[in-house]
């Protein structure tokens, strides 16, 4: 079952998730997949928990939160599952937070090494979230669509709401990453001013992964240092939901250190548990983060002195 703006239609007076989930229980067993009875009480509960998440962070009993979540949610469109995927767990709670906490401003980060098309069909037109995703991009690459290319923006409203950061080739690595959260992400989301900040924590791009799933070489180190500058925006309000990942082990090593960098609000500094395969960007990187840059400079003003011919 993919995202449906039925699932996020909360009631205005904000009852509170227990009180939602109460009164569509009935009404959610019947959309999700009838034919495994099951899953439906698992997904409503891997929802319910998603919406406390927002709920403890905007009300202020939590600076930030980690939602261990599955299924993965990213690939889900408004109304077709796919790719594992059958909620779109970070679409659910931006409308939420947006309905019941009166949150203007949303940013997505997404960095699991697959392109979110869901997050990206589900926000096209919409203003008030920002998505950024960094991913291997190839035709023969998961998902399969243009929209992964630096050229897609979003559509009408929503024009340069839509970051894309493709990868066009394996072995990027923390530095890649890094350098692209200095170049293109952060500047432009500091110009957005996010009121909430959601990561998609897919874990997928770290080294050691399955080759066949993009080849990158990420460490629980890199992913610690940007969740870190994620803390510097919207207040510090921050909820990690996981994407994918498919290797325990590095699931493991690397939410540690996202979540031991939310609790410490400073960067895990030890060695690596992963050491790097490499560790310098590439010329490949240069030329992706600066064919970025030449895209939304157009939508924002904190890209264009870098632009290759500035405006």
């Amino acid at each position: 079952m993919a995202y449906q703006e039925l699932h996020v239609q909360i009631n205005p007076g904000r009852k509170g998730c227990n009180e939602y989930f109460e009164a569509r229980n009935d009404a959610l067993a019947d959309e999700t997949n009838s034919e495994r009875p099951g899953d439906s009480k698992v997904w409503k509960a891997d929802t319910k928990h998603k919406l406390m998440c927002v709920e403890e962070v905007l009300s202020g009993n939590l600076a930030s939160a980690f939602a261990l979540t599955r299924p993965p949610g990213h690939h889900a469109e408004t109304n077709k599952a796919q790719g594992f995927c059958f909620f779109n767990n970070v679409a659910v709670a931006a409308k939420y937070a947006q309905k019941n906490f009166d949150m203007k401003r949303v940013l997505i980060l997404d960095w699991d090494i697959h392109f979110g098309n869901g997050t990206a069909e589900i926000f096209a037109k919409d203003d008030s979230v920002l998505y950024v995703s960094l991913h291997r991009f190839a035709e023969s690459f998961y998902p399969h669509t243009q929209k992964g290319s630096q050229d897609y923006v979003g559509d009408g409203e929503g024009a340069g709401y839509t970051v894309n950061v493709p990868w066009l080739s394996e072995g990027r690595n923390d530095n890649d990453y890094l350098l692209a959260f200095s170049k293109v992400v952060m500047p432009i989301a500091y110009e957005f001013d996010p009121e909430l900040v959601l990561v998609s924590c897919g874990f997928d791009a770290c080294q050691g992964e399955n080759v066949h799933l993009g080849d990158c070489y990420l460490t629980p180190l890199g992913y610690s240092r940007m969740i870190h500058l994620l803390g510097s925006l919207a207040n510090g309000r921050v909820i990690a939901v996981l994407e994918g990942g498919y290797n325990i082990d590095n699931i493991r090593f690397c939410t540690e250190a996202v979540l031991s960098t939310m609790v410490a609000n400073q960067a895990v500094e030890e060695e690596p548990v992963i050491p790097y395969r490499k560790k310098t960007f590439t010329e490949e990187t240069l030329r992706t983060i600066q064919s970025v840059i030449d895209v939304h400079g157009a939508h924002w003003k904190f890209l264009r002195p870098f632009m290759a011919s500035p405006e």
